[in-house]
C-alpha cells in the first residue's frame, strides 16, 4: 500500500512538474557573435537570446524559433547559442536540438540556472564550448557530460557547486580549459590538459566527492525546493486574493470615476459660464478703450492739421515781410542817390560862386 502510494506520488509529481513547463517561442537575433573570440574561436553564426525572450520557473519547452537570418543562412548554419543575462532562466531550455542540430558552442552565462544533467547536453554530441559562468548550479554528476566527448572548454566559475563526481571530467580527452573558480567545494582553474588532469585528481581528494556533505546539501536543496513550491503556492493564492481585491477596487473606482466625471462636467459648465462672462466683460472694456483711442487719434489729427495750416500762414507772412523789406531797401537807396545828387549840385554851385 505504501509502495502504491509512493508510485502515485511520483507520478503526480512528474505530471505536475511537466505541467509547470512553459512552452515558448524562441526569439533569436542571428549574427556572427564575436564572443567566441575570447575562447580562441572564430566567430560562429549564433542565435542570441535577449533577456525577457525566454523564462521558466521549472523548465522551458521550445516550440518554435523566430528571427531574421543574416544573409542566406538557415537554422542548420547556427553553431552557437548565447544568452544575454536571462535572469528568469532557471533550467536549460528543451528541444533546442530540433531547430539547431549543429551546435558546437553554448553560452548561458549570467542566468539563474540551478541544475544541469546529461539530458540537457545529450542532444549536442559536437559541443566544444560550454560557458555557464555566474549561475546557481549546485551539483555536477558523473554522467553530466557523458555524450559530449568533444568538449574543449568548460566554464563553471562563480556558481554554488558543492558536489562534483569523481569521474566527471576523466573521459573528456580534448578538455583544455576548465574554470571552477569561486565555488563552494572548489576554487581553481586549468588552462591546459595537464592542469585538467591535476584538477581531476584534486576533485577526487577534495570535499566535492564527500557523500555526507552531498547528502546534507541534497537535503538542503530538497528543502529549498519544497520551500520554493510552498512560496509559489502562497504567491498564487495571494495573486488570486489580489485579483479579487482588484475587481472590488475596480468597481469602486468605476463608481468614483462616474461621480468624478459628473462633478467635473458640472464644474466645467460653471467654469465655461464664468469664462464667457469674463470674456464678455473683457470685450466690453476693449471696445470702450478702442473708441477712446479713436477719439484721441481724431483730435490728434485735427491738431496736426491746424499746426500745418499755421505753419503755412507763417511762411506766407515771412515771404510778405521779406518783399516789403526789399522794397524799403530799394526806396532808401534811390532816395539816398537823389539826396547825394542834390548835395553834389549845391557844392558845385558854391564853388562856382567862390570863383566869381
Amino acid at each position: 500500500m505504501l509502495i502504491f502510494n509512493k508510485n502515485i506520488f511520483v507520478f503526480c509529481f512528474l505530471v505536475t512538474s511537466f505541467s509547470f513547463c512553459n512552452t515558448t517561442i524562441l526569439k533569436c537575433t542571428f549574427d556572427y557573435d564575436l564572443l567566441w573570440a575570447m575562447f580562441h574561436r572564430r566567430p560562429n553564426y549564433t542565435c542570441v537570446i535577449n533577456d525577457g525572450d525566454i523564462f521558466g520557473d521549472f523548465c522551458v519547452n521550445i516550440t518554435d524559433v523566430t528571427g531574421q537570418h543574416y544573409e542566406n543562412n538557415t537554422n542548420d548554419d547556427v553553431k552557437g547559442i548565447v544568452s544575454r543575462r536571462v535572469r528568469k532562466l532557471n533550467y536549460i531550455p528543451r528541444n533546442i536540438e530540433k531547430f539547431f542540430k549543429n551546435i558546437i558552442a553554448m553560452d548561458l552565462s549570467f542566468s539563474n540556472i540551478q541544475a544541469i544533467s546529461q539530458d540537457d547536453f545529450k542532444s549536442f554530441p559536437n559541443l566544444e564550448v560550454l560557458n555557464l559562468l555566474e549561475n546557481h548550479i549546485t551539483e555536477i554528476l558523473e554522467d553530466t557530460f557523458k555524450y559530449n566527448l568533444k568538449l574543449e572548454i568548460i566554464i563553471l566559475m562563480d556558481n554554488d557547486i558543492y558536489y562534483i563526481g569523481s569521474t566527471t571530467f576523466n573521459h573528456l580527452e580534448n578538455l583544455e580549459i576548465l574554470e571552477l573558480t569561486d565555488n563552494i567545494c572548489i576554487s581553481t582553474y586549468a588552462m591546459s590538459k595537464e592542469e585538467v588532469l591535476n584538477i581531476t585528481k584534486m576533485i577526487q581528494e577534495s570535499e566535492c566527492v564527500d557523500k555526507k556533505i552531498r547528502t546534507i546539501n541534497a537535503k538542503i536543496s530538497s528543502n529549498t525546493n519544497k520551500i520554493n513550491m510552498v512560496t509559489n503556492n502562497v504567491e498564487q493564492k495571494l495573486n488570486r486574493i489580489a485579483m479579487e481585491n482588484d475587481q472590488n477596487i475596480k468597481s469602486h473606482v468605476e463608481k468614483f470615476d462616474e461621480k468624478f466625471k459628473s462633478n467635473t462636467f458640472k464644474m466645467q459648465n460653471k467654469t465655461n459660464e464664468t469664462h464667457n462672462n469674463e470674456n464678455f466683460i473683457v470685450t466690453k472694456y476693449l471696445w470702450i478703450a478702442f473708441i477712446v483711442l479713436c477719439v484721441i487719434v481724431f483730435f490728434l489729427i485735427l491738431l496736426v492739421v491746424k499746426v500745418f495750416r499755421n505753419l503755412k500762414r507763417i511762411k506766407i507772412r515771412e515771404k510778405d515781410i521779406e518783399r516789403k523789406l526789399e522794397e524799403i531797401k530799394r526806396k532808401s537807396i534811390f532816395e539816398m542817390r537823389e539826396d547825394l545828387g542834390h548835395f553834389y549840385e549845391e557844392i558845385q554851385n558854391q564853388e562856382s560862386q567862390t570863383q566869381f
